[in-house]
Order: C-alpha cells, then sequence, then structure tokens
C-alpha cells in the first residue's frame, strides 16, 4: 500500500529542518571523528521522504549539505551528504511507493552507485582530492592494526607483508567494484535502520525474504567460472584488467553471501540459538581461511542446493523458511 505524502505544513517543515541538522551532525562526525558514522547517513533523508514525499527530502538533503560544509568548515562534506541522499531519496520514495523491500534495497543500491562514482570525479577535479589514493591510505593504516593482531595470533610477519602487499595493488583495480559493494552494503544497513525508526513511529514496513532463502540465479555461477577463467588464462591490461577484476570480486561477494546464507540454513536446521547463529557467522565472515570455503560452498549450492536437499531430508529448525526465496525480487 502506498503511502500518501502529508502536506508540508509548519509541521513537515520542522520535521524537515530537524532531519536535515541530523545528517548535517551524522557528516561531520562521521568526517572527523568516527568514518562509519556515515553509513547510516542516508536514513534521515529516507525518513523524511517516507513520510512527507520527494520535494521535502530534496531540500532536506540540500539543507543538511550547506550545514554539513558550514558546521564541518569544509565544502567536501556537503558532497559526503549529496552522495548519501542519493540513497536516502531512492529508499524512502519506492517505500512510499508501496514497492517491494528487495526492489527498493536494489534500486537505492544502484543510485548509490551511481552517486558515489560522480562524487568520487567531482573530489579529483573540483577539489584535487584523488579518492583511490586516499583509500590505498586508508587501507595501509587499517592493515598495520590488523597485521599487528595477526602477528601476535602467530602468523609469520613475512606472510603479512606480502599480503599487504597484494591488497595494495589490488585495490586501485578494484575501487568501482568497492563503490557498487559499499553502495548494496549502505542501501541494506539504512533499510533496516528506517524499519527500526517507522515502526517505533507506528509504521510497519515490510521486510526483506528470510536470509536462509537468499539465492544467486544459476546463471551467475556459470559467469563466476568464466571470469575466473579470463582472469587466469588471458593477460589483461589497463581498464579491462579492472573490468574483469571488479566482475570477479562482485560476484564472489555475492556467493560469499549465498555462503553464509547457508551456512544460517545448516545451523537453523540444528536448532542454534540466532545469537550464536550471528556470532558464528561473524566469525567465518572475518576470518581469511574461512571466506573461500564459504565461497565455495555458495557456489555448491547453486548447483546442489543443499537448502532443498536438507529441507526435502529432515525437519528444518525454526526461523528457516524456502530455500528458493531470492534477496531481490
Amino acid at each position: 500500500m502506498s503511502n500518501s505524502r502529508q502536506p508540508m505544513g509548519p509541521r513537515a517543515l520542522v520535521e524537515g529542518a530537524f532531519l536535515a541538522a541530523i545528517a548535517a551532525l551524522l557528516a561531520v562526525s562521521s568526517y572527523y571523528l568516527i568514518p562509519y558514522i556515515s553509513l547510516f547517513l542516508p536514513t534521515p533523508i529516507a525518513i523524511l521522504v517516507y513520510r512527507r514525499g520527494m520535494t521535502a527530502g530534496g531540500l532536506a538533503a540540500l539543507v543538511a549539505a550547506v550545514l554539513a560544509a558550514i558546521l564541518g568548515g569544509n565544502p567536501v562534506i556537503s558532497i559526503l551528504v549529496i552522495s548519501a541522499g542519493g540513497i536516502g531519496l531512492a529508499l524512502g520514495e519506492l517505500l512510499r511507493q508501496g514497492r517491494s523491500s528487495s526492489t527498493a534495497v536494489v534500486v537505492a543500491s544502484a543510485v548509490g552507485t551511481v552517486m558515489s562514482g560522480l562524487v568520487a570525479l567531482a573530489t579529483l577535479y573540483l577539489f584535487g582530492v584523488n579518492p583511490v589514493t586516499n583509500t590505498v591510505q586508508m587501507f595501509q593504516e587499517s592493515w598495520k592494526a590488523a597485521a599487528s593482531l595477526y602477528e601476535r595470533a602467530g602468523v609469520p610477519k613475512e606472510q603479512l607483508q606480502a599480503v599487504g602487499s597484494f591488497l595494495a595493488h589490488w585495490i586501485p583495480l578494484l575501487f568501482p567494484a568497492g563503490l557498487v559493494a559499499a553502495a548494496a552494503v549502505s542501501a541494506l544497513a539504512n533499510f533496516w535502520l528506517v524499519r527500526v525508526v517507522m515502526r517505533r513511529l507506528g509504521n510497519s514496513l515490510p521486510g526483506l525474504p528470510p536470509f536462509a532463502t537468499w539465492r544467486i540465479p544459476a546463471a551467475a555461477a556459470w559467469i563466476w567460472v568464466a571470469v575466473a577463467a579470463a582472469g587466469m588464462f588471458v593477460r589483461w591490461g589497463g581498464a579491462a584488467l579492472a573490468a574483469v577484476a571488479s566482475a570477479s570480486y562482485l560476484l564472489s561477494l555475492a556467493f560469499l553471501m549465498q555462503g553464509l546464507a547457508v551456512s544460517w540454513q545448516f545451523l537453523a536446521r540444528y536448532e542454534v540459538p540466532p545469537w550464536l547463529r550471528v556470532a558464528l557467522l561473524l566469525f567465518l565472515a572475518t576470518a581469511p581461511f574461512s571466506l573461500l570455503i564459504l565461497l565455495g560452498l555458495g557456489l555448491m549450492d547453486t548447483w546442489l542446493d543443499f537448502r532443498s536437499r536438507w529441507r526435502n531430508g529432515s525437519k528444518p529448525g525454526p526461523g528457516t523458511g524456502s530455500s528458493r526465496g531470492t534477496g531481490a525480487r
């Protein structure tokens, strides 16, 4: 059911100003204090669009961008708000129109990818800041902290240095794919937070299909095989290498996610408590040794359909759904 837009009266203006201020404060805080806060920048805009319409949301995004630049003393912060605002506008409007949650997340991810690409170009040509170089520098700083933990755990220092150099070499090539992945994560995270907030305000939004039912189309597995073979046996260079590497990276992430969904279904089958399932999957998703296992599990599930076999072979645990669902319908 579509949510009818409420009129732009004094109450709506106050609400818009309040949410614009929240977005501006989130942007400034993420720029100077905690970068990860920027993940939820689209939420205030999405809520305003859902409640008041695109006009109110668009005006609030512009006000938030100007306010963030003034408060932060840096015009780059305003670009951050505009980029996040694209996801908020798309997500809020599609939910307001009554579109499916999966459609809203997918379209918001696409809009976020386009906006992130435009922002990257703007920061490069307008402000002389190379986002790729900045990303490599941020990775190197983060990797130093992570490597020290692995080294204390017994991993040889030479091996860690080799892995760090390898990843630093590939980051520039994978930068476009990183924009796509970041937009998808942002759309998912903001959809979750918008649902939580709107439930508090008395509006119930439909959720995504159960995680255990998320499935990648079978054709994608063969595309992954073809891309992997092309990367191994064909000598690429320049833009072609970046395209092949990005395609391989995005498909690998998709099948890694499917591997997590299969693991969730397996744990649910044996009635493992949800909190423990979350903890185990977070560990698997962050442990380097398990990533290839999850990727292989996701690929094999495309052909062998483990979840249907488990469902037909024995009664699954609570909280599971049909394996024929999809995360983006």
